[in-house]
């Protein structure tokens, strides 16, 4: 999604909602300035799809449409660990990786996966420049790159600059563990934010948030 004055609008699209986030972020993809990436977090999954429906198709996906020059992709994603909430501006650059799992896993190459993405992550929090790593399974089936529904896991990895997780990525640690993945995967993404936050405090709240766009 690729809007200007990301802040303004951002702050003005917010309030519409009924469904309020605990903290939002945003920033221009790095390799890609034309899209721009958010981050929301919620009290709980329900909140989250409600806030999805609406920035879909919704009261927020109706105000911003005239502003964006692309589609909108939106998933909600059980990211772990929960704590601390605040991670996203804990780290001057942070990595945002989508590994597509194939069309039909079985339950035991999904637990395969995640024992292998554990151990990437692991890794990853070894690494010199390494600030935090949180990974979540997406809700619900998403679009690989080929255009198959598919299962989905998002990583968000913050970095002190790019340059740390370039070096990682060219380490003997990062060859084996990224190897585990491998035979597990449709396809992958990877790009850098920089996330500033909107303080959500200056808003007018909406008391007892129902869900709305249903």
């Amino acid at each position: 999604m690729a809007t200007n004055r990301s802040t303004v609008v951002w702050g003005k699209c917010l309030p519409i909602s009924s469904v309020r986030p605990k903290s939002f972020y945003y920033s221009q993809e790095v390799e890609m300035p034309e899209n721009l990436d958010i981050i929301a977090e919620f009290e709980n999954l329900d909140f989250a799809k409600a806030f999805q429906t609406s920035l879909r198709a919704g009261l927020i996906y109706r105000s911003l449409w005239p502003k964006l020059l692309g589609a909108v992709t939106c998933y909600v994603i059980d990211m772990r660990p929960v704590d601390p909430p605040t991670a996203p501006t804990k780290a001057p650059v942070m990595e945002i990786a989508t590994f597509w799992l194939p069309v039909a896993p079985t339950p035991a190459a999904i637990d395969e996966f995640d024992s292998a993405l554990r151990t990437l992550g692991t890794a990853v929090a070894a690494a010199q420049g390494a600030v935090f790593v949180k990974t979540g399974h997406v809700q619900g089936k998403v679009a690989n790159p080929t255009g198959q529904f598919v299962t989905a896991v998002v990583a968000l990895v913050g970095w002190q600059n790019i340059d740390a997780h370039i070096a990682f990525t060219r380490s003997p640690a990062f060859a084996t563990s990224i190897a585990g993945i491998g035979p597990f995967l449709s396809g992958t993404t990877d790009h850098h934010v920089n996330l500033a936050r909107i303080p959500l405090a200056s808003m007018q709240k909406k008391p007892n948030p129902v869900l709305e766009d249903s």
